[in-house]
């Protein structure tokens, strides 16, 4: 699922981005540490592996930052499990959450003659 509020499969807006973000954090690396988790940390991990390419051009790498760990301080205490209710219960919140997209094509019948019918696609 993270894969797909991150890929762009859901769009969500920014705020939403920035909590699921940290939500993912606090499943991945445990609680909130202020000697670790500061600005600066995604110059040495990906930002791009929590929020979706499209907040990150966005915003600032520093405001990214600032505005994950702030709302990731207060998962601290979260277990992993109950992050992961929270990550779900959260992402429930995006309209599009749930549904499965597909690529297509649209079909016409065109009937020639009563013998020949032809299928075209555009």
């Amino acid at each position: 699922m993270c894969q797909n509020v991150v890929g762009e499969v859901y769009p969500v807006h920014e705020s939403l981005a920035v909590k699921l973000a940290a939500i993912q954090m606090q499943v991945l690396l445990g609680d909130y540490q202020r000697s670790k988790h500061h600005v600066g940390y995604f110059k040495e991990k990906s930002i791009e592996h929590f929020l979706s390419a499209f907040h990150v051009k966005k915003m600032t790498q520093t405001y990214a930052e600032q505005r994950i760990f702030a709302c990731y301080t207060n998962m601290t205490g979260l277990s992993k499990e109950e992050a992961m209710k929270l990550y779900v219960r959260t992402a429930r919140n995006i309209p599009t959450f749930g549904c499965t997209f597909f690529k297509g094509a649209v079909s016409t019948l065109k009937i020639v003659s009563l013998d020949l019918i032809q299928w075209t696609v555009e």
